[in-house]
């Protein structure tokens, strides 16, 4: 049966006519439209588009276009922020990563834009299917590129895939897909991920 979610959204993360289903579709939609363009458009080492396919495959099995899984990270993730901060974000980011092991772990950190050219960075993680706060950082310097700028790297260091989205209010823009070893340095992606997990301290310069 179909979940309800009754709390009004704000419309500073939303929009008046927006639900979270409606986010967490136009989400999925997003994520799998521009993996499938990038595939073709940027993916031209044969291993590389081979691999990047096959999880291409994965995350059509994953990111429901028809329905809400209530269960899946995103929409869990989405509740959990509407919650937690009913009343931010118009123009952001959201970094996601999971990282391997006896437990997965789940990590997405949201990127807000400020109009004095900063940034306030939240970061959250899921594990054992609960959603807590790993820190904020707020008023931080940090030179933004539009992510079709920011081109994969075969000789990248990230060993985890990593999904990056640019939203604006109830709106998401584009999604950008690293797949593993594919994230170049020196991007506002890697300072980031630099700041929570020290797997990635040495990878931005």
């Amino acid at each position: 049966m179909r979940w309800i979610f009754t709390l009004l959204i704000s419309t500073a993360l939303y929009g008046q006519s927006s639900s979270l289903d409606e986010i967490n579709i136009k989400w999925n939609k997003r994520t799998l439209s521009d993996m499938a363009a990038q595939l073709k458009s940027e993916i031209d080492d044969p291993k590389l588009y081979y691999r990047d396919s096959i999880n291409y495959l994965n995350y059509l099995e994953m990111l429901s276009v028809d329905s809400i899984d209530e269960i899946s990270d995103r929409f869990t993730f989405l509740k959990n922020v509407s919650l937690s901060y009913p009343n931010f974000f118009n123009d952001y980011y959201v970094i996601e990563l999971t990282k391997l092991g006896e437990l997965l772990r789940t990590y997405k950190f949201i990127v807000e834009v400020n109009e004095n050219h900063t940034v306030n960075v939240y970061g959250f993680l899921r594990i054992a299917g609960d959603w807590k706060s790993v820190g904020i950082s707020k008023g931080i310097k940090l030179e933004l590129r539009e992510l079709n700028e920011i081109i994969v790297d075969n000789k990248g260091l990230n060993i985890e895939k990593i999904i990056v989205s640019h939203f604006k209010v109830d709106n998401v823009l584009l999604s950008k897909y690293f797949g593993p070893f594919t994230l170049p340095g020196g991007n506002f992606i890697s300072k980031v991920l630099s700041m929570y997990l020290s797997s990635y301290e040495r990878y931005y310069n």
